[in-house]
């Protein structure tokens, strides 16, 4: 396993073939998707969170996010976290005990994990 240091991660939700919110959405495996969250670590720790808009991507500082207590609860965003990945598979361990153990996909250096109505996607920073 791989741990990475410096990533990103882009969270999409399920829509549907009709939805035409924005430029943004995604056909993955026969179903479309649309990004709502994007995060950006540097070792580990967050440095910029985005949330999809129809106007576009609107970017905040880890600092901002942490003042605002609500948005950190509505878009549950990690303040830590350590990212391992394998062959085909992604750890993704958030903070303190918890920890994901995802199937994935490689494309193009970025690891597509599905989990049916939600789908992310972890970008490696070289």
């Amino acid at each position: 396993m791989k741990r990475l240091e410096n990533f990103r991660v882009i969270s999409y939700r399920l829509v549907s073939s009709d939805y035409h919110y924005s430029d943004e959405r995604m056909k993955w495996r026969g179903m479309y998707y649309m990004p709502f969250l994007y995060e950006e670590y540097r070792k580990g720790t967050l440095q910029n969170v985005g949330i999809y808009k129809s106007e576009g991507l609107l970017l905040f500082t880890s600092s901002e996010v942490e003042k605002d207590s609500l948005m950190m609860d509505y878009v549950y965003i990690i303040k830590r976290r350590e990212i391992y990945v394998g062959k085909k598979v992604v750890i993704d361990k958030e903070g303190g005990d918890k920890r994901h153990v995802y199937n994935t996909v490689i494309v193009k250096h970025r690891y597509y994990c599905y989990t049916g109505k939600y789908l992310r996607v972890y970008i490696p920073d070289t």
